[in-house]
């Protein structure tokens, strides 16, 4: 019987130290947490910013395309930013947050809906003075003009072939028969002694 209370003293002692010592992690993590949100939200909102600037930039020399992985982020976008602001309603009947943080949440929702509605096709085909460069996500390809001999668009790729036969391509695109018709139509502009095929 001694045996039995020791084992249970010690079992609800455990429980009571981790709890309090969970207890304590949780507030520190949740001060920290407020104190990275503003800034989390503020690089939401300049993130924005910046796709909208580049959208208003991008100039005659390049076109934009879509590929398989933006509707994937689209809806992450979404999920999280509508994830966020439903959490808000719970966690502030829940927990003691200050203004600051459920407005930086607020902020930081409503950025990433917006991310969601914009869309930018994260594929783009530039062309240059003296070469062309065709990528995604900051992932490009380069080729002088002087040594392209052929392009070739289908549904999910381009593929660039040189005059020594050397290929270049970038896969997984989401292109419908309009998009192929206006990346075509771009390419044939810009590079006049250049095989555009479908």
């Amino acid at each position: 019987m001694k045996k039995r209370y020791s084992f249970s003293s010690s079992l609800i002692a455990i429980i009571v130290m981790t709890y309090i010592v969970a207890f304590e992690i949780w507030e520190g993590l949740k001060i920290n947490f407020e104190y990275f949100l503003p800034l989390i939200a503020l690089a939401s909102v300049y993130s924005n910013l910046k796709k909208f600037n580049n959208k208003k930039k991008r100039g005659s020399n390049s076109i934009p395309f879509k590929t398989k992985n933006d509707h994937y982020y689209t809806f992450l976008n979404y999920f999280w930013g509508f994830g966020i602001l439903i959490s808000i309603v719970i966690w502030y009947f829940y927990f003691e947050w200050t203004i600051l943080t459920l407005l930086s949440l607020l902020i930081i929702g409503i950025s990433l809906i917006i991310s969601g509605i914009q869309n930018n096709p994260s594929g783009v085909i530039k062309v240059d003075s003296e070469e062309l460069s065709f990528g995604n996500n900051n992932k490009y390809q380069y080729i002088a003009l002087n040594r392209l001999n052929s392009i070739k668009i289908i549904d999910g790729s381009i593929i660039v072939q040189d005059l020594h036969e050397k290929k270049y391509s970038i896969n997984h695109l989401d292109l419908n028969s309009n998009t192929i018709e206006k990346l075509k139509s771009f390419l044939n502009s810009k590079l006049e002694d250049v095989i555009i095929e479908k």
